[in-house]
């Protein structure tokens, strides 16, 4: 237990360094090219839903053995809270440096008889920084960041508090995660335009749960159609 609350301890700053370092270093991007006039900001947001691999699911809780399962996830990603994505970035001479957030729900489908109930619904959120390139036809994309989950669960009739964690909301820093990803913009009007985005993702997060704690790792493809405005 001592383990266990010294990590959740250490993790609970890591949400609040983590946006500040990206930021920082977006806003300093900004201003080390010295052609200031061809610079631009990019915003973008979008809807979507993403397909969940299978993947190991791990729970560990004192005083019992441990629960291992090849977890199915499915995302309902059209009831609320919907899934969705937002993007900031700034451009210059094709490349863009972005800073990035999409809210993923999963939800366990196939559950033993020790799990009631688990799901990441309020989020398994992806917060990255991306790097992105027009390569003319398409945008190509790539980022790196952290997972702030909001996790849910009853194990062995024991229900998580979601009260706890990032000023007792149920959020937690849970781990790393990583996309690639393609992009597709139709122009409407000036900056305004549309897109189409195809993403791969995947994490590995470490949520709570009642007297121990679940490593939870995700992977999946994601489709996402957005509007988006461009100023130059």
């Amino acid at each position: 237990m001592k383990i266990i609350n010294v990590r959740a301890g250490l993790l609970s700053r890591l949400p609040e360094c983590a946006a500040t370092v990206a930021l920082v270093v977006l806003i300093n991007i900004s201003f080390v090219e010295e052609v200031e006039a061809q610079r631009s900001w990019v915003f973008n947001f979008a809807l979507g839903d993403s397909y969940c691999f299978r993947t190991p699911l791990l729970i560990r809780q004192e005083g019992y053995d441990n629960i291992r399962i090849k977890a199915c996830y499915y995302t309902d990603s059209f009831s609320f809270p919907v899934y969705y994505s937002w993007k900031i970035g700034t451009s210059k001479d094709k490349r863009t440096f972005e800073i990035e957030l999409t809210h993923l729900k999963i939800y366990l489908e196939n559950k033993p008889q020790e799990i009631q109930h688990f799901a990441i619904s309020h989020g398994y959120n992806y917060f990255t920084l991306n790097y992105s390139h027009d390569a003319g036809f398409l945008i190509l994309r790539a980022g790196a960041g952290v997972i702030i989950s909001h996790p849910e669960n009853i194990v062995r009739n024991l229900e998580l508090d979601t009260h706890q964690g990032l000023f007792n909301r149920g959020y937690y820093f849970s781990g790393p995660g990583l996309q690639m990803a393609v992009e597709k913009r139709f122009s409407i009007y000036k900056g305004l335009f549309l897109s189409l985005e195809v993403k791969a993702a995947g994490a590995i997060a470490e949520v709570p749960v009642v007297d121990g704690k679940a490593i939870v790792p995700q992977a999946g493809l994601h489709g996402l159609f957005g509007l988006g405005y461009k100023f130059n």
